[in-house]
């Protein structure tokens, strides 16, 4: 499954995502969506499970983009 990572603009640190065939986000002050979708890896776990393992494996560039640390 593939997904699009939600972060905070301020420090670039993933909050969230967006399941791939839910793709309707609105960027704000704060936060704004990925440019490129990243696989994930067990879409039975919700996001507060693994949190802290997808911020210390993926990152957010300064494009917006996606990628592995």
């Amino acid at each position: 499954m593939e997904i699009y990572m939600i972060y905070k603009k301020s420090d670039k640190s993933i909050t969230g995502f967006i399941a791939e065939d839910n793709t309707e986000f609105a960027e704000n002050d704060t936060h704004n969506i990925s440019t490129n979708k990243v696989d994930w890896e067990d879409p039975l776990k919700t996001f507060e499970e693994v949190s802290d393992t997808i911020n210390s494996t993926h990152e957010i560039e300064e494009d917006g983009s996606c990628v592995l640390k």
